[in-house]
């Protein structure tokens, strides 16, 4: 990855220069976008969508279904997995030549942590775990189940796709 020259997208900026402009769209971005997905989650995740959910359940309306799945569920998971890794293939395809390093393993590495970066298994759940109490070792149990398949879905996409 050259960080010399500039890009059309104007990613990253000139080195050794500050674009207070750039930097404020970026901010402005970031704020902005974490804004509405929390809002989001607060408002209907937490809100409504949860009410209703517990209204549901004690009126009795939901399944019965407990682990272990029947088949059935254990196919229906499997099958509708194969949709977001056909995202997450599509993502690397247009970001393999940008990834850092030469070897496929390397990508593969560094494209899982970015798999990771933009879900909130990485940092997010983990911290808000602890915050709410859980212990520092109930934490990691928790979020090593992210954490693996973050970097082993990555890397083994790197070594597969052609």
């Amino acid at each position: 990855m050259s960080f010399a020259g500039p890009k059309q997208s104007g990613w990253p900026p000139q080195p050794n220069t500050f674009n207070l402009l750039y930097w404020s769209r970026f901010a402005l971005a970031l704020f902005c976008a974490a804004a509405i997905g929390f809002g989001i989650h607060v408002l209907y995740g937490r809100g409504w969508a949860e009410a209703y959910v517990q209204a549901a359940a004690v009126a009795g309306r939901l399944p019965h279904v407990h682990e272990p799945y029947p088949t059935y569920v254990v196919v229906v998971a499997f099958v509708t997995e194969l949709l977001v890794v056909a995202g997450k293939i599509a993502a690397y395809i247009l970001l393999r030549d940008a990834l850092p390093g030469h070897s496929r393993l390397t990508k593969g590495l560094w494209f899982g942590l970015l798999l990771l970066g933009m879900s909130d298994a990485l940092i997010r759940l983990p911290l808000m775990n602890y915050v709410v109490g859980n212990p520092v070792d109930v934490v990691f149990v928790q979020s090593l189940e992210g954490w693996l398949i973050g970097a082993a879905t990555g890397v083994a996409i790197a070594l597969l796709v052609p």
